[in-house]
């Protein structure tokens, strides 16, 4: 039946576990109670697919900060003394 949760899954094994959850529901042959618990479980599936989504994506804008540098609008104005 199904498999259970694990929190160190990788992305991609959890978008393939996400995919064998589907393909059964699609099917509709399971009980009600397993189809209900393959839900459940899928949708747990998602929220952490989405999680490390978003952590990946905040790795990605802080790497592409840091190899940018300073802003211009942090830049000091010119000085009119002068």
């Amino acid at each position: 039946m199904a498999k259970t949760r694990k929190k160190s899954q990788s992305l991609e094994d959890q978008l393939l576990r996400l995919e064998e959850i589907l393909d059964t529901l699609d099917a509709g042959e399971e009980a009600l109670e397993t189809m209900i618990k393959l839900y459940d479980e899928g949708m747990h599936l998602v929220r952490d697919a989405r999680t490390t989504l978003e952590q990946a994506e905040l790795r990605i804008t802080t790497i592409r900060k840091s190899m940018e540098g300073p802003d211009e609008d942090d830049e000091p104005a010119p000085d009119d003394d002068a």
